[in-house]
């Protein structure tokens, strides 16, 4: 029938354009997340003196996703010892490896044309012109989500050190940074992995003391070192993430401590300095770790307290993703009782670290260091 030919022809354009436009439009969208662009990667976010995407940042699993990810992970190493002759040499069996679980989790928003906007925009050129806007929207909402509650937990619910928790569904976000590189290192479980036990999969953590300046660019150094010196490894600290309120100071210590602007990586398409060769930059929602909670989130004050400085390495530290749902939209439905049509906009994934040592986490910045 001609209605059911013309409806099949509508939603096939729907569906079609949805799938060539959003993979091209979605990993440089404009957003208030900085996190999840930069580990994404790509030729927009990246660290310095790399190529392509982050390295191991941003990770696509095809078919097949398992009940939970699987992290190898070796903590111990084999025996030593130097002999001579015909010294017994040690055979003894050493166990030293073990795997940490990650949880995959969903998020979702979708892409809705009700009829009158059908009818507004009939013709193929309009309804592609307000499906690209629809699709800026939905994309827009799903990365600027999956990023807030990767960088902030639950801070929507007054704790950013915990997954977030959804309160129409009660279901969970990935694991997020703060519990990731966490301000209480040896407490809890990360990954499968109890940490009051397996101290060897404790970040590196300091509580900052610092007043002026120089006592500040002292605390980061120490923190560098603690990390570069870590077990797994020369893999350095090569991207910072910090609040705008701590970014702010530490580009006035950059220019009057240190009487340099610090670089400025042209290939981020977001403010940032440098420490030590790799970008600095801020995200709107990184936490206040010391209090728990994010500035503006689940009734925490608006004004931040104190400043939080994550300093990661990417080798170690990565985000998985369906390849199957990375952002990606499906098909156009008409619902029964309804005069429109919904797309929905999906994505499974996790936040995962392997070496939680190679890690570290500054907290309880004083915000009103000025020299």
């Amino acid at each position: 029938m001609p209605a059911t030919s013309v409806t099949e022809t509508y939603d096939a354009l729907l569906t079609t354009t949805a799938r060539n436009y959003l993979p091209k439009k979605v990993v440089d969208m404009l957003s208030q997340g900085r996190y999840l662009r930069f580990v994404m990667g790509g030729s927009k976010g990246r660290p310095k003196g790399t190529t392509g995407s982050v390295p191991n940042g941003y990770k696509l699993i095809g078919a097949g996703l398992g009940e939970k990810i699987e992290i190898p992970l070796m903590y111990g190493g084999a025996a030593f010892d130097t002999y001579s002759g015909w010294n017994p040499i040690n055979v003894s069996p050493i166990d030293g490896v073990t795997a940490a679980f990650a949880d995959w989790r969903q998020a979702a928003s979708s892409v809705v044309i009700n009829g009158m906007e059908e009818a507004k925009n009939a013709g193929e050129e309009r309804i592609i012109s307000l499906l690209q806007t629809k699709l800026d929207q939905a994309a827009i909402t799903l990365k600027d989500g999956v990023n807030r509650i990767i960088v902030s937990g639950n801070a929507d619910n007054g704790n950013c050190l915990v997954p977030y928790v959804s309160a129409v569904n009660l279901s969970n976000g990935p694991d997020p940074l703060a519990k990731l590189v966490s301000k209480t290192p040896t407490t809890g479980t990360v990954q499968s992995i109890d940490t009051s036990t397996s101290t060897w999969f404790a970040n590196q953590f300091t509580q900052s003391a610092a007043t002026t300046f120089a006592t500040f660019s002292k605390e980061l150094d120490v923190l560098f070192a603690a990390v570069a010196l870590a077990v797994g490894g020369d893999s350095e600290p090569d991207f910072h993430l910090t609040d705008s309120e701590t970014f702010q100071m530490y580009r006035a210590l950059l220019r009057q401590y240190a009487k340099v602007e610090g670089f400025v990586d042209a290939e981020l398409p977001f403010e940032n300095v440098g420490f030590r060769g790799c970008p600095v930059f801020y995200d709107k929602w990184t936490p206040d770790v010391l209090t728990g909670t994010t500035p503006g989130l689940g009734g925490a004050s608006a004004t931040r307290a104190k400043g939080t400085w994550f300093m990661l390495c990417s080798e170690y530290l990565s985000i998985y993703a369906s390849k199957a749902n990375n952002f990606s939209v499906g098909n156009f439905i008409e619902p029964v009782d309804q005069d429109g049509r919904a797309a929905k906009v999906l994505w499974y994934g996790a936040h995962v670290v392997s070496n939680r040592a190679k890690q570290g986490l500054l907290d309880n910045i004083d915000l009103t260091i000025a020299a």
